[in-house]
């Protein structure tokens, strides 16, 4: 493995940024934190700051307790958007690969706690629970990466778009996290093909949009789609 690279500051936790640790997925379930949690410490990265490259990266689950951060493919495809809460890192914990798929970067100022895979082991043996919950975290990523990977065999664009909203959306609301060019590389589709899928789902009223965001207004039609 690549030997990981500290920007910026170290810092104590706060009880916020406390709080957001406990609350993460690997803790669902336990009753009171390992004692080892609370010497965690948060590193700080400023805007436009790499915090995870294809050769500088860490055996860490990666969790941000401030700000965002933005994950892109090694090519420069905008892939996410991560913010406080999210994590990144959990599949490249136990594997013999010894390079990271993608680039995690500071969108503004960003704060970041990092449990080592060392710790998790030790997690692992002391709180059953937390076993349970990264398999779940990680059979849950598969089943959307299998769902991702499905995008690319679809039979035309509106069926490649109308996926994407329904797998992406929030309380019916999609934001687009870079341009519509880039979703159209992601989808595989040519920006042109992008904009008629977009402008026919708004003629049927399944969507309406403005500007990077999209309201579902007919889920269940687009489920079909």
């Amino acid at each position: 493995m690549r030997q990981f690279k500290v920007f910026g500051g170290v810092m104590a936790l706060t009880a916020r940024q406390l709080n957001i640790v406990s609350s993460c997925f690997l803790f669902k379930g336990v009753d009171k934190l390992p004692e080892s949690i609370f010497s965690l410490t948060a590193r700080q990265f400023s805007a436009g700051e790499d915090i995870y490259t294809e050769m500088s990266f860490s055996r860490s689950v990666g969790l941000i307790t401030r700000g965002r951060a933005v994950v892109y493919k090694n090519d420069g495809v905008l892939l996410n958007t991560l913010a406080e809460g999210d994590s990144f890192g959990v599949a490249a914990l136990f594997g013999t690969v010894d390079y990271y798929v993608t680039t995690v970067r500071a969108k503004g100022r960003c704060d970041v706690v990092f449990i080592s895979d060392t710790l998790l082991t030790e997690l692992f043996k002391s709180e059953p629970a937390t076993v349970i919950n990264y398999i779940t975290f990680l059979s849950d990523r598969i089943r959307f990466l299998n769902s991702k990977i499905s995008n690319f065999a679809v039979p035309n664009t509106e069926t490649a778009l109308g996926m994407y909203l329904y797998e992406n959306q929030c309380d019916g609301t999609v934001s687009i996290p870079g341009s519509y060019a880039s979703l159209a590389r992601q989808l595989n589709m040519g920006r042109a093909s992008l904009y008629r899928s977009l402008e026919k789902l708004e003629t049927e009223g399944v969507i309406s949009r403005k500007e990077k965001t999209i309201i579902i207004l007919k889920p269940e039609k687009l489920r079909k789609i």
